[in-house]
Formats: C-alpha cells, structure tokens, sequence
C-alpha cells in the first residue's frame, strides 16, 4: 500500500538481479565453474555425472552440435561420467541405439562419453545440460539432477518470425529455473536486454 516502500523495494530486487543473475554479470563466474568442473577428475577429487539432453544432432552444419560433443569428449577425456541422450528424431528416427552411436562417431569423433537414445530414462546427474530450446523443458523438469543448466550457442526465439508460436516456445525457455551457460558477449547482452 506504500508507493515510496513498493519502489524502493522494486529497485532493490532490480539491481540484485542485474548483479547476481544476469548472464553478462555472472559470466567470468560461470566460465570459471566450467574450468574446475573439467579440472575435476584427478584421484583426489570425485569424477561428475554429466549429462548432455540433445535433438538429433545435425552433422554438416553450424558449429554448435561439435561444441556439444567437444566439450563432452573433454570431460569424458578428464575421467568424467558423460552421457549424452539424442532424441531419435528427423534423420535418426527408427535408428537403433548402435546406428545413432555409430551416426555420431562419424560426423562428432568418439571418446569414453556414453550415447543413449531417447530421453525417456535420464539417468541421475551431478550436471544436467539442455542443449537447444527444446531440450530445456525436459531438463528442467528432472529430478535427478544435482544441477540443471542451459547450455546457450544462439537466442534460438530469434530462429523464427515474431507470430509463430515455436518463437514464444523457446522464448519461454529462458525462464526455466536452468543455470544460463552462454558463449560470447551477444548472448549476455541480450539475455541482459530480456
């Protein structure tokens, strides 16, 4: 009922926002837990869970299906647990669970990193990663998983045109309770904008 205190306390979660939950803002920090969670591994320290959510991943194309398999690899290579579960669909639908790891041998390289089909029976985590605005939803909503996050290449909303409804879709993906991992300054600045 107090216009002044109602303002003042808008303020304040504003700027609490903007210095703690922002992608531009928590950037070096997220970078940071990335190096360590790939240090991790040693004898000393526990091996994590990492558990990557994609579509059917797309070969000849855009770099963002090799970013995925690459830093799996990288982790897989540092003694890590990695999975990576691909949704059987477009090119992969109908495929065995061999067919899509050989598919992904051949166009992403190989390591100890461990391909499942389907994301029907996700496994427990230490990490979860959503890979693209479809595969949010399903890592925000898993139990078993220490930490979800979201792994962002692109603003994926801007894929489409302002009236169709897959724009609002992914666009409501960034609302997720995910932790944001985005690469480069145009993806903090615009989840910044958001």
């Amino acid at each position: 009922r107090d216009p002044e205190l109602r303002s003042r306390v808008g303020a304040r979660a504003r700027d609490d926002v903007r210095q703690r939950y922002l992608t531009r803002s928590i950037a070096a920090s997220v970078s940071s837990a990335w190096k360590r969670l790939a240090e991790c591994g040693t004898p000393a320290q526990r091996a994590l869970v990492v558990n990557f959510v994609l579509r059917a991943p797309l070969a000849h194309t855009g770099g963002g299906y090799k970013k995925i398999f690459l830093l799996a690899h990288f982790l897989a290579d540092r003694g890590h647990d990695v999975h990576l579960y691909v949704e059987p669909i477009a090119h992969l639908r109908g495929k065995s669970l061999e067919q899509i790891r050989d598919f992904c041998a051949d166009h992403f390289g190989s390591s100890d990193a461990t391909i499942h089909r389907g994301h029907g029976q996700i496994g427990p985590s230490d990490v979860a990663v959503a890979t693209n605005w479809p595969t949010a939803p399903v890592v925000a909503q898993l139990e078993n998983a220490r930490l979800r996050s979201y792994f962002l290449q692109d603003y994926e909303a801007e894929f489409y045109e302002r009236n169709d409804p897959l724009r609002r879709a992914a666009e409501r993906t960034y609302d997720l309770p995910l932790l944001m991992i985005g690469i480069g300054r145009y993806l903090a600045r615009r989840l910044g904008e958001r």
